[in-house]
């Protein structure tokens, strides 16, 4: 079975991205029905697209290789009665619409896309919009080494993605908290208008007057530590210094 983890939906129908020929030929089952018409871009000599035919109402093989097409039809043709081959170049849509057209599928259900499976990303990209502009399939299964490594390695990034600090309002509750407990009521005058950060602080200071009287350090609250111990040293060396003895003269 091909994971769940595979799909991708970039506002269109899903695609479910395989790295080699053994997943790729996995997706047949699971995803084609006997009612689908199936279009396999990149057939090569046919294989998939056989087993496409086996599942499917109609499955219709696309190469751009004349000798691959050749040894298509040698080993294939005839053997099914809904299954054809034509030697196109997958970016000529036009042509390939007029293919499915003739071997009598009025629909495109679902692409096999196997263009090289280490074809560059951008070009499969491409390729994909394409044919999801055209054809609207319900699903697309795709043959794509850099796409599936790609994923592999967004896959992991998101595994090891840093958690998040506090936010803005969870830091000024933190630097009220540590200012109320070791400055005490706050006796400052409001910063200015243009000074919207300032201003955002004293109101947060503000805000705990007659919470925490100013105490020994001794005696702080284990909760105004914690703040205080949470905020960047930037921010605690205004009061640190405020604090701090005279320098002796010399």
């Amino acid at each position: 079975m091909v994971s769940a983890a595979h799909w991708h939906r970039m506002g269109g129908a899903p695609i479910v991205v395989t790295e080699n020929v053994v997943e790729y030929r996995r997706a047949v089952p699971e995803f084609v029905t006997r009612d689908d018409v199936v279009l396999e871009v990149g057939c090569a000599e046919g294989l998939t697209t056989a087993a496409l035919a086996k599942r499917a109402k109609l499955a219709i093989g696309v190469d751009k290789s004349p000798g691959q097409i050749a040894k298509a039809v040698a080993r294939h043709g005839g053997a099914l009665p809904n299954l054809a081959f034509a030697c196109l170049d997958a970016f000529d849509l036009a042509a390939v619409r007029q293919r499915v057209g003739a071997a009598g599928g009025a629909r495109v259900d679902v692409v096999f896309l196997d263009v090289s499976g280490s074809r560059a990303v951008g070009d499969v990209a491409a390729l994909l919009g394409k044919y999801e502009r055209v054809f609207a399939p319900r699903v697309f299964v795709v043959k794509a080494f850099h796409l599936k490594r790609l994923e592999d390695f967004d896959a992991a990034a998101e595994r090891i993605k840093p958690v998040s600090g506090p936010n803005n309002d969870e830091m000024l509750e933190m630097y009220a908290l540590f200012k109320q407990a070791n400055v005490g009521d706050n006796t400052t005058a409001r910063p200015g208008l243009l000074d919207i950060k300032g201003r955002k602080k004293w109101d947060a200071w503000t805000s705990k007057k007659g919470a925490a009287p100013a105490a020994p350090a001794r005696a702080r609250s284990g909760a105004a530590r914690g703040a205080a111990a949470a905020l960047p040293a930037a921010a605690r060396a205004p009061a640190d210094a405020a604090r701090a003895p005279p320098a002796p003269q010399a």
